[in-house]
């Protein structure tokens, strides 16, 4: 056999061996993975139980109020009521009161309900960012939280004079 023969057989050689070792080192760190992913499973059921939760949350009905007629500069007084689907008032639950503006609905106060889910909140219209006189549209939004699902009101209509 020539010298280049033997060269080009031990070159051959050793990168089957290399090749080889390659592929033991891909499986091996493969299986140890998969190890190590089945030793998170509880992780995996914790999630599973936030999904669970968050499909679970009972619904919600917001109902708002407010006189049809307000005056300029006059606080005027707005009501409303969180409650369950079947009537039981949502107590300690923060909701937003919003106002249309220019076709979008901007955000007016926070208000919390008190223990029968009532919330009570005043509104006074200022011509600087009302400036003409007419009917003017309010709203109440329940952002939801893990128990009760988010819910938006009617909107009620005052009418300025």
């Amino acid at each position: 056999m020539s010298k280049n023969a033997i060269t080009l057989g031990v070159n051959m050689s050793m990168r089957k061996g290399i090749i080889s070792l390659s592929i033991i080192a891909i499986f091996s760190l493969c299986t140890l993975n998969v190890a190590a992913a089945l030793a998170s499973k509880p992780t995996t059921t914790i999630h599973g139980g936030y999904t669970t939760s968050a499909t679970t949350r009972q619904p919600t009905t917001l109902a708002f109020t407010a006189p049809t007629q307000a005056k300029i500069f006059e606080p005027t007084k707005v009501f409303g009521y969180l409650t369950t689907a079947n009537g039981t008032g949502i107590r300690n639950a923060r909701i937003d009161t919003q106002q249309l503006y220019g076709g979008k609905w901007v955000f007016l106060s926070i208000v919390t309900t008190g223990n029968n889910g009532s919330f009570s909140d005043t509104v006074v219209i200022f011509p600087k960012m009302f400036a003409t006189k007419g009917g003017y549209h309010f709203r109440a939004i329940y952002g939801g939280d893990g128990h009760y699902a988010p819910s938006v009101s009617n909107e009620v209509i005052m009418t300025v004079s």
